[in-house]
């Protein structure tokens, strides 16, 4: 179901950071992690729900936003340091700790679990 979304549909409910700005406002906080995604691209669909449920279970821990890099352009995408997608980057206090690159859901978790002292 999930790879039957489209670009009109995005596959998860994370809030979308739109411009640079809102990007370097939302990154100062204590734990936030950033999907940076295409919608069009398979691994950013299959990564999508695991992004969501790691959401669901740390929401009280951290904050979790995605970034369109089509919508946001690709100067912001690179600006970032997300040389691909999908890419998950956790940042804290405005300055980026770790970054999982690719389709590696048990790297994500065991980043985002030793991120959260979990």
């Amino acid at each position: 179901e999930i790879l039957r979304s489209t670009p009109l549909s995005p596959p998860s409910s994370s809030p979308l950071i739109t411009s640079e700005e809102e990007f370097d406002l939302k990154i100062s906080g204590d734990h936030v992690l950033v999907f940076f995604l295409a919608f069009w691209s398979g691994a950013c669909r299959r990564l999508s729900p695991v992004f969501e449920n790691l959401r669901a279970k740390h929401h009280a821990a951290a904050e979790f936003f995605r970034v369109d890099v089509d919508a946001v352009g690709l100067e912001m995408h690179l600006r970032k340091e997300a040389t691909a997608v999908p890419s998950v980057q956790y940042w804290r206090k405005g300055e980026k700790v770790d970054e999982v690159v690719g389709w590696n859901v048990e790297r994500l978790e065991a980043m985002v679990e030793a991120a959260l002292g979990v």
